[in-house]
């Protein structure tokens, strides 16, 4: 589990997921990664397969340390692009 401090969301999601967001506050990006991850109890069109993925992403608003985004991929986001400042929460 690695976490890294970005001054602006939209860059960080650009990073993550490709996404651009109109959103440009401060926020931490926690990646956890080692194995396989399924959300079952996330929102999937009918016959769809649940998301699965080797990574997960939580996107935490720096000032109010609320949630802003989650998200499962198959491909493990380099957040050293957000920062080099890159921490290793397991430690």
């Amino acid at each position: 589990m690695i976490a890294v401090y970005s001054p602006d969301d939209q860059v960080a999601q650009e990073v993550i997921s490709g996404d651009i967001v109109n959103d440009h506050v401060p926020v931490y990006v926690i990646e956890v990664t080692g194995g396989l991850f399924t959300c079952n109890s996330c929102s999937f069109p009918p016959g769809a397969s649940a998301p699965q993925g080797n990574a997960i992403t939580i996107t935490v608003n720096a000032q109010t340390f609320q949630g802003t985004d989650f998200s499962i991929s198959p491909n493990v986001p380099d957040l050293t692009q957000i920062s080099s400042d890159v921490v290793n929460l397991a430690q």
